[in-house]
This record gives C-alpha cells, structure tokens and sequence, in this order.
C-alpha cells in the first residue's frame, strides 16, 4: 500500500467526513492506492458513523489526547508511507497530493504557514499565540523550520514508527521534529494555507500547550530527546 493517512478525531463530525470524501477521490484519480484511518476519541457527535460511511478506517481511541491517538494510528498503518493531519477542515485535502509528490524530498515535509506561499486565517490572538510559540521554538529549541507546529506533514512509514514519543496532546509534533533532527534527519516545508475549522470547537487550550511547550524545551536542552545509537 502507498499511503496511510492518520486524522486523529474527537466531535470533528463537520470537518472529518468531508475530508475522507475528497481524499478518497484524489487518491483514486492519481492512482494512489491508500488507507484513511479515523482515530476516534469517543465522540458524541456521530464522527466515527459518518466517517465510515465515508469510506474510512475508524480506530477506537481509549486513551483521551492526541497524543496516544496520534501513536495508535501511527502503528496500525500499513502504508509505505504516512500522511497525518488534522480533523477539522483546517488542512486542505486537496494537499495532500503535493504532499505525496514530495514524499521522498525529505525525512519530514511539513504543511507550513509561515513560508512563503503559507497562510493561516484565524482569530488575530490565535495567530499571534502561534507566532510567538514558533518563533521562540526557533530560538530556544533551534529547530530550522518556521512552523514546528504544522500538524500535516508526510514521513516514510519505517522512519516515523522508529521514533518513539510520548507528549499526550500536541506538543507531539515537536518531540518528533527534536527527535528526528538529532538523529539527522532532514525537514522540507511546502506552503499551507491553513482555514477556519469545518465546526465544533477546538480541543487545543492554550496554556495546556505554553505548559507541555515548556516541559519540551527542558527535554531537549537536558538532552532527552537525543537519539540514541
């Protein structure tokens, strides 16, 4: 198989729906073969149902967070490679096939906001927030990308299972980009232009991350996060 797409969900019965709809027909035209797999935190909305009924794979999640259903996607696909993003309709399906022609550009290619041709329509103190977080990632983590933040992103299937994570919510996208550049890896970032979500509510709390973001920082500079030969 080519591709297995991972959409951790949690009441994302708006956005993720359509989402498998249109990655279906994408795939089907430039004769990607793929599995799309919904990893699904006890929502009550009906995503899981209608998520199916669009033609994917739902995973029942136990562990609240994405984190644990990031991971549990992550080691149930089966494609060559992996594409993960989010469930909302904040991330463009159609993407995904740029996403699939730079497979092999890089060991991580990152869907980013802040490169030129990037874009993020949101609230003014959201888009600030995500600013700050990233530039300061830039400056105390070193890591050599605008946007450590950007949750699609593709990696070779082998590569991404080698790295092991264990944040809870999603900070998980920068533990894997301070594991993967201490092992040397290398990261590409293609323009995103990031949209309002389909509906619902956001899962993602602002001092929750300052806090998990901060946690992080002290990992990396202790030398935690270094791979290990």
């Amino acid at each position: 198989m080519d591709l297995s797409v991972v959409i951790p969900t949690l009441n994302e019965a708006a956005g993720a729906p359509p989402i498998v709809t249109r990655l279906k027909a994408l795939f089907s035209e430039n004769g990607i073969s793929n599995e799309i797999l919904i990893v699904d935190g006890e929502s009550s909305d009906g995503t899981q149902e209608l998520a199916r009924a669009a033609g994917a794979d739902v995973l029942h999640c136990p562990e609240l967070g994405y984190g644990p259903a990031f991971r549990q996607g992550v080691r149930a696909a089966r494609g060559d490679f992996i594409l993960t993003m989010d469930g909302d309709g904040s991330h463009p399906p159609e993407l995904a096939i740029d996403f699939w022609r730079q497979r092999s550009d890089a060991d991580v290619v990152i869907g980013s906001r802040y490169v030129p041709g990037g874009s993020a329509l949101m609230p003014f103190y959201r888009l600030t927030l995500s600013r700050l977080l990233n530039a300061l990632t830039r400056v105390f983590y070193g890591f050599p990308v605008r946007d450590a933040s950007g949750g699609m992103r593709i990696y070779k299937s082998s590569f991404l299972k080698s790295i092991p994570t264990s944040a809870q919510d999603f900070s998980i996208q920068q533990e894997i980009l301070a594991r993967a550049l201490s092992s040397g890896a290398t990261v590409k970032e293609i323009p995103l232009q990031f949209r309002p979500r389909a509906g619902g509510r956001s899962k993602a709390s602002a001092l929750n991350l300052g806090m998990s973001y901060l946690k992080l920082f002290f990992k990396i500079k202790s030398g935690a996060l270094q791979s290990r030969p």
